[in-house]
């Protein structure tokens, strides 16, 4: 079977910090992925320190057999936080005789979730959730509905 190698590198936001991560992937002919291992990794606190590591790491496996697949994430997004809603909807019975078909969660109960979901999208379904009815215990499977309603300044 014929292989060949391809490097990974990325540059993402989480929460408050900026992430480099590079890692190298053994592909098969059909460039379906035989084996992924994590290479190097590296956590700052600001954007320009973290775009810099990328730009040193992007030319060092430039040239490497298989070269440098590259993903990162500008800094010109809207930082704002999204502020909104979560709708939580059952889908599956269980035994609550009267159940609320929804359930509303304030946004800051999962702010970073909120955030993650929402980020390219005012309004966004993670669907066939599974967990516990918050009445009965029951094992159900739900909806959410994350639902922005405004943005907000970060405040330090």
């Amino acid at each position: 079977m014929k292989t060949k190698i391809e490097h990974y590198l990325t540059l993402f936001k989480d929460c408050d910090e900026y992430i480099v991560d590079l890692r190298e992937d053994t592909i098969d002919e059909n460039d379906d992925p035989i084996y992924e291992e994590y290479i190097e990794g590296f956590i700052f606190e600001k954007y320009d320190e973290a775009l810099a590591k990328y730009h040193e790491l992007e030319e060092k496996y430039r040239d490497t057999k298989g070269g440098v697949l590259v993903e990162r994430e500008d800094e010109t997004k809207d930082e704002r936080i999204r502020r909104g809603f979560i709708v939580e909807t059952n889908v599956s019975k269980c035994s609550c005789e009267h159940k609320e078909k929804h359930c509303l969660i304030p946004d800051d109960v999962c702010l970073d979730s909120f955030q993650v979901w929402t980020e390219d999208y005012d309004h966004y379904i993670d669907d066939g959730k599974n967990g516990n009815c918050r009445v009965c215990g029951d094992f159900v499977t739900f909806h959410w509905h994350y639902v922005v309603t405004h943005r907000e300044e970060k405040t330090e």
